[in-house]
C-alpha cells in the first residue's frame, strides 16, 4: 500500500506541474477564464497530493541516483550541459532526502525522472516547473531546518540558565558565610574545596542539559514544547530524583 502510495504521489506531482505550465500558457494568452479553472484544479489536486503523502508516510523508497545518471547522460548527449549540471546537484540532493526521510523531495526527483524520459507533451516545460517545484521545496527544507535548530539552540541556552539560577538559588547565606570563614583560617583546604565544589556544579550541569534536552524533545513529540514551565517543572522533577539516586549510592 506504501508503495503503491508513492506512486501515486509521484505521479500527482507530475501532474501538478503539468497544471503549472498549461496555467502560465493560458495566463499569456490572456485566456483568463482557462487560468482560473487550471487554478481550481491546481488546487483539488493539492489535496490529492497530502493524501496520498499521508498514505506513504512510513514508505522509504530507494535512492534515485542511477536513473537520475542515465537523466544526466542524456543530456549531455544532446548537449545540453546546463541541464546536466542541474542534474548532477540533484543527485547530492537525492542523497540527502534520503538520509533526512524527505518523502516529498524524493518523490518531485521522482517526477522529474519521469518527465525527463516520457514523451509527454510540454516534456521541456514540465521539466523545468518540476525543477522549480524542487527548488522551492529546498528552500522550505532548509528554512524549516534552520528554525527547529534556532529553536534548539534558544532551549538548551535557557535551560543552562535556568540550572544557574535555580543552583545560585539554593545557595544560603548561612553557606556562603562558612566558606568565607573556612578560607580565611585554611586557604588550600578552602581551595580544595572550591575545586570540589566546581567539579560538582559541572556535573549536575551537565546532568541538567542533559535531562532538560530528553524532556524538551519528548515534550516536542507531543506537541508540547511551546510551554516552556511546563517543560521545565517535568525536567527538575526527573533531575531532582537522578539526584537523589546519586547519592544514595
Amino acid at each position: 500500500m506504501d508503495a503503491a502510495a508513492f506512486s501515486r504521489l509521484c505521479e500527482l506531482l507530475l501532474e501538478c506541474a503539468r497544471l503549472k505550465v498549461r496555467k502560465k500558457r493560458a495566463v499569456s494568452s490572456e485566456d483568463f477564464a482557462e487560468a482560473a479553472r487550471l487554478k481550481k484544479s491546481e488546487a483539488e489536486l493539492g489535496k490529492e497530493i497530502a493524501v496520498a503523502k499521508e498514505e506513504a508516510a512510513t514508505f522509504v523508497p530507494a535512492s534515485s541516483c542511477e536513473d537520475l545518471e542515465v537523466v544526466k547522460k542524456q543530456a549531455v548527449l544532446a548537449e545540453d550541459f546546463a541541464e546536466a549540471g542541474r542534474i548532477k546537484k540533484l543527485q547530492e540532493t537525492d542523497i540527502q532526502a534520503n538520509a533526512a526521510g524527505d518523502l516529498l523531495g524524493c518523490a518531485l526527483l521522482r517526477a522529474l525522472i519521469a518527465a525527463s524520459k516520457g514523451q509527454i507533451a510540454d516534456g521541456s516545460q514540465v521539466v523545468g516547473e518540476v525543477h522549480r517545484m524542487l527548488q522551492l521545496h529546498g528552500a522550505k527544507q532548509t528554512v524549516s531546518g534552520e528554525e527547529i535548530n534556532a529553536h534548539r539552540a534558544n532551549s538548551h541556552s535557557a535551560s543552562t540558565g535556568l540550572f544557574e539560577i535555580k543552583m545560585k538559588e539554593e545557595e544560603t547565606p548561612e553557606a556562603s558565610k562558612d566558606l568565607r570563614q573556612e578560607a580565611a583560617l585554611d586557604p588550600e583546604k578552602a581551595n580544595e574545596d572550591k575545586r570540589a565544589e566546581k567539579a560538582s556544579f559541572e556535573s549536575k550541569q551537565a546532568l541538567w542539559i542533559k535531562v532538560w534536552e530528553e524532556t524538551w524533545h519528548k515534550a516536542d513529540a507531543q506537541g508540547q514544547s511551546h510551554n516552556q514551565r511546563k517543560v521545565y517543572k517535568r525536567a527538575r522533577r526527573v533531575f531532582k530524583s537522578l539526584l537523589e539516586e546519586r547519592q544514595e549510592r
